[in-house]
């Protein structure tokens, strides 16, 4: 290929072969020798981050042909201007929807997850129009009518029509208050959420979790890293009251089983088991949630619901130490048992 084509013809062939290896060989190799060297994201623990590297590098693809067009169609505008207007919009996309369906706002069976599976179908949407366009270029018939056709005829100035240009100051400008916006939500949760957490300062980070919670950008994942510090700070009510409002926004099992928990231990054994039922709704073969609902039942007196949940757990993990107590105290207090739910 060198022979036949220029230096510069073949680089995003090598950009393409760089960022394949990045992500299946480099990593591979590292793991096969033991060593990362010192990469975090040669390291296997953090493989999923692998895959960014190929939405960068596609990313770049993609800007690299609309941006080729784009400068043609505008008749000589900057690449950085487009590019500006790319991030802008980019950030709209994925911002506006997410804004709009927050759970925050409808509550109810809306999470961030499932949010975020909404603009994630929304984006590949357009991606999937897009990938139509560019790929039937090959074409040359249908190059000639979506491309050659119109670079190859004359250019007649058209007329901007009253208030299009207003309209478009007020559609840019919002896009860059809310690119401003995002990136400030980037910077509280990312960076200064974790430090006050590392620092103990657990007010203040709940105080920017409900300040973010305003503009409906709060944090599931934060609200449990924030109750895993207070746990560990020993501060079980207030670890409580955020891992209650990480399940509100992203319900998992993990989070209610950890809420459960800790709402047993401070006594609160009737809402525990309904966090706990909670749990099991979302995963009913996760073992430590049913023999964590045996204790629940078993605490209230449900002999019967207890020793349900603990045989559950041992038909899926027969050696499960905690469900195995759990059945051999029930069965030592005799056959006066309680089925009561």
């Amino acid at each position: 290929m060198l022979l036949r084509g220029r230096l510069r013809d073949l680089l995003p062939i090598a950009l393409l072969a760089l960022s394949q290896a990045l992500w299946f060989t480099a990593p591979d190799l590292a793991r096969y020798f033991g060593s990362p060297g010192g990469v975090e994201v040669f390291d296997f623990d953090y493989r999923a981050l692998y895959f960014n590297w190929v939405v960068v590098a596609h990313a770049v693809q993609y800007l690299w042909i609309t941006s080729f067009y784009a400068r043609t169609e505008s008749g000589g505008s900057s690449t950085g201007q487009y590019l500006l207007k790319t991030l802008l919009a980019g950030n709209l996309a994925w911002f506006v929807p997410a804004l709009i369906f927050a759970p925050q706002l409808l509550g109810g069976e809306v999470s961030e997850w499932t949010v975020g599976l909404l603009v994630a179908s929304l984006v590949n949407l357009h991606h999937f129009i897009l990938d139509g366009a560019i790929w039937k270029l090959r074409k040359s018939k249908i190059a000639d009518i979506l491309i050659r056709a119109r670079s190859q005829a004359p250019r007649p100035r058209s007329a901007v029509r009253p208030g299009v240009g207003r309209v478009a100051k007020i559609v840019w400008g919002s896009a860059s208050v809310l690119l401003a916006v995002a990136l400030a939500e980037f910077a509280v949760q990312q960076v200064v959420i974790p430090s006050l957490i590392e620092r103990g300062n657990y007010r203040s980070a709940s105080s920017l979790l409900d300040g973010l919670a305003w503009v409906a950008r709060d944090s599931a994942t934060a609200r449990a890293q924030l109750g895993n510090a207070l746990m560990g700070a020993g501060r079980e009510e207030d670890a409580a009251r955020a891992y209650a409002r990480s399940g509100d926004l992203t319900p998992s099992a993990d989070t209610f089983g950890v809420l459960a928990r800790i709402e047993f231990g401070l006594g609160f054994e009737k809402r525990a088991l309904a966090n706990i039922e909670r749990a099991i709704e979302i995963a009913p073969d996760r073992t430590d949630v049913l023999s964590l609902a045996g204790e629940i039942e078993m605490s209230l007196g449900h002999r019967g619901p207890a020793r349900s949940y603990f045989k559950r757990a041992l038909g899926l993990n027969p050696n499960w130490e905690p469900a195995q107590r759990g059945l051999a105290e029930i069965d030592g207090l005799g056959s006066s048992d309680d089925t009561s739910f």
